[in-house]
């Protein structure tokens, strides 16, 4: 289901920004997601999402215990706390409805033909319990067909989190 707000945008801007951190982090070190948004639940607490093929191929605990030592061993930024970080697989039920989201463009204009920022009119789609706005969306692609590649970017990794262990 999708949804027009022209509510001012919740996601702050330093929010916006430590999320596009966090992913440069990941993907500086080998891992490359699927997809990665924020999003918000129906209690009004953001979430940071993220769609790999790694939840199959290692495991989800495995991708979550070493997420949570690359912030500890601050490989990733600390703005963005493990404990928020929900990972999907891109075969999971979120995962492809993530991955389906239909793209759509929004163009506002006032009565008088003035045009409105399309800061202000944002396309909401729910997913579950999550509400995911187009602008809040870092990526959506489509499922790792290379899985060798992604298991040595995933290996680097946890390489770069050991070294800063020892």
């Amino acid at each position: 289901m999708a949804e027009i707000s022209l509510n001012p945008d919740p996601l702050s801007p330093e929010r916006r920004q430590a999320a596009a951190d966090y992913l440069a982090a990941l993907r500086a070190h080998g891992v490359q997601p699927e997809g990665f948004a924020w999003a918000i639940d129906g209690n009004g607490q953001f979430h940071l999402l993220m769609v790999t093929s790694l939840i199959d191929r290692v495991g989800p605990q495995v991708v979550y215990d070493t997420l949570f030592k690359a912030y500890d061993r601050a490989v990733t930024p600390k703005a963005i706390d493990p404990w928020i970080v929900s990972a999907f697989s891109p075969k999971s039920g979120f995962g492809k409805a993530y991955l389906e989201i239909i793209d759509i463009q929004i163009g506002v204009r006032t009565e008088d033909g003035q045009h409105v920022s399309e800061e202000f009119a944002f396309v909401t789609q729910a997913i579950g319990p999550f509400r995911i706005r187009a602008n809040w969306m870092y990526i959506k692609g489509k499922p790792i067909s290379n899985p060798e590649a992604q298991l040595r970017g995933w290996h680097r990794f946890t390489k770069d989190i050991e070294k800063l262990a020892a």
